[in-house]
């Protein structure tokens, strides 16, 4: 009994990170404005503002324009994983 709820939690969190895979690789452009970065990363623009003055994100300054590249908000969220206890 406890190992098929193991397959079945297993199977549903592997669901989840397919949706929101292909959330995050299909609806959002491979360089990003903060504002779509902020939706991108579900943070607010003012955080992601203040993750690009401490360099925290990679950014790319366009004049006054900051875009950020999908695969640098990636690694941004690749970095801050938390793995499980299991």
């Amino acid at each position: 009994m406890e190992a098929e709820t193991a397959v079945k939690k297993a199977a549903k969190e592997s669901a989840k990170e397919a949706v929101e895979r292909y959330r995050r690789e299909n609806n959002y452009p491979s360089v990003m404005t903060v504002l779509q970065t902020a939706a991108y990363l579900n943070l607010s623009p003012a955080y992601i503002y203040l993750l690009s003055c401490q360099k925290k994100i990679s950014v790319h300054k366009l004049g006054a324009a900051i875009r950020i590249s999908k695969a640098d908000a990636d690694a941004f969220l690749a970095e801050h994983r938390v793995p499980a206890l299991v």
